[in-house]
């Protein structure tokens, strides 16, 4: 089962075995619609993507800014969302990397009552281990800096991570526009929803609350496929014209599903859901200055 719809039929089951009354969706709020110019580029979309991918590969260092938005409602039951901020700094020369996330998680779950979580995450690579350290509201929720095994480009907001979303995919010139002074193309892109919903999901699990870690579980009772429940989607990148390197990405994901009551449940009727993801990422290229964490051992 795809995670997302994992967490989306897990949301659902809450809602229905706990019986919460909340209020209606708002979702995110986004729209993208590229401001573009005309452009009399020679190549193609599909041209300027692969040289695009390739320009990637060959980067050392590079920074990344990300913008990262989910939001879940179980009719008007149950809501939560996760917005995060998060900025790093990443050098595959020496195999070094640390990104710094910050955000605050909502729970609604009947009409009066609304949980906020803050929460701020450090994860750092250096020769091949990655080390994790999360806290929520001011404490701790790792036992001290969590190790596993991977490097940099195994990190998610890395390059390599966000490439692989889109590398194989078709692209449309759209236009041109700037980014950060500098003149860039602009692509649309045909993704497969599944990939970006499982990438959005990936991006919450690793830099926002521990709380909402998700996992694959084999024995949850498969559900619509995300392709169907798919309501609206749009993603772009954003190409540097010079150096054909990616300097944004952004896409927008909403989605409609149902879950179905329980006779066991306080709630036995059956209910629809919504869901939007959506994310922003700007790279930079050049030489960057990667810090260790206090407390990491080296």
């Amino acid at each position: 089962m795809n995670r997302l719809v994992l967490v989306l039929v897990l949301v659902a089951s809450l809602v229905l075995t706990a019986g919460c009354i909340g209020g209606d969706f708002e979702g995110l709020g986004v729209e993208l619609d590229p401001d573009v110019e005309e452009t009399d580029a020679d190549d193609t979309g599909d041209e300027i993507l692969a040289s695009s991918v390739e320009a990637a590969q060959d980067a050392e260092t590079y920074t990344v800014d990300a913008d990262s938005r989910m939001a879940v409602s179980v009719s008007s039951f149950f809501s939560i969302s996760v917005p995060l901020e998060a900025n790093g700094s990443f050098d595959r020369g020496v195999d070094e990397a640390r990104v710094d996330a910050e955000g605050e998680g909502e729970v609604e779950a009947l009409v009066f009552f609304t949980n906020r979580t803050a929460f701020d995450t450090t994860r750092y690579v250096s020769d091949g281990t990655t080390y994790t350290r999360k806290a929520e509201d001011g404490a701790e929720v790792t036992d001290g800096w969590e190790t596993a095994d991977g490097g940099v480009d195994g990190m998610n907001l890395s390059l390599a991570d966000t490439v692989s979303l889109y590398e194989d995919a078709d692209a449309e010139l759209e236009g041109a526009a700037t980014v950060d002074g500098d003149d860039a193309y602009v692509l649309s892109l045909e993704l497969d929803p599944a990939d970006v919903g499982d990438h959005s999901e990936r991006v919450t699990d690793a830099y926002g609350p521990d709380t909402l870690e998700g996992g694959d579980d084999e024995s949850a009772e498969d559900e619509q496929a995300l392709d169907d429940m798919t309501e609206g989607f749009d993603a772009y990148l954003w190409v540097d014209q010079e150096t054909r390197e990616p300097v944004r990405l952004s896409y927008f994901l909403s989605v409609e599903f149902e879950a179905e009551g329980d006779d066991d449940a306080l709630i036995s009727v059956d209910t629809d859901g919504k869901g939007e993801f959506f994310a922003d990422l700007r790279y930079g290229y050049g030489d960057v200055n990667v810090e260790r964490p206090d407390g990491v051992d080296g």
